[in-house]
């Protein structure tokens, strides 16, 4: 029987492997318990990249799918441990199936909504969440200067 822990180890040091070449950036499994704050599962290892405001929960379990409750807890725990001003997604497999990255899309009347993206989608969605960090960064830098 596998060590739950060293599973979801091992599933980190895949989810990063899979953003660094996605991303042209290396990224690394991360402290779990940092000190300075809760961070999340994966991060880049160059910290001073747009990429290091994005906060990753990567998990792996048998039975999470679209709609179900272990995905909405996944959610609420990247909701709950994303700092404030970093956008949080969540990747997850189930066991030999393919990634599925999570997420949230704000919609017209506020509420927001979860995109899926799988295989060759999720390295087409990223540049666009990195865009959305580039502006989120880029706005709070006028208003502290308009501040």
């Amino acid at each position: 029987m596998t060590n739950s822990r060293e599973k979801g180890k091992r599933f980190e040091r895949e989810a990063a492997k899979l953003f660094s070449g996605i991303t042209g950036v290396p990224w690394r499994r991360t402290q779990q318990h940092k000190s300075g704050g809760i961070v999340g599962d994966i991060e880049p290892a160059v910290p001073d990249t747009d990429w290091a405001r994005l906060h990753v929960e990567v998990k792996s379990v048998e039975a999470m799918k679209i709609g179900t409750e272990l995905l909405a807890k996944a959610c609420v725990q990247a909701i709950w441990d994303c700092p404030v001003g970093h956008r949080w997604v969540v990747l997850y497999r189930e066991r030999r199936g393919v990634w599925v990255l999570v997420v949230p899309q704000p919609t017209s009347s506020g509420v927001y909504v979860h995109a899926h993206y799988t295989g060759e989608d999720i390295g087409r969605v990223l540049p666009d969440i990195k865009h959305a960090i580039t502006a989120s960064r880029d706005v709070e830098v006028l208003e502290v200067l308009d501040g």
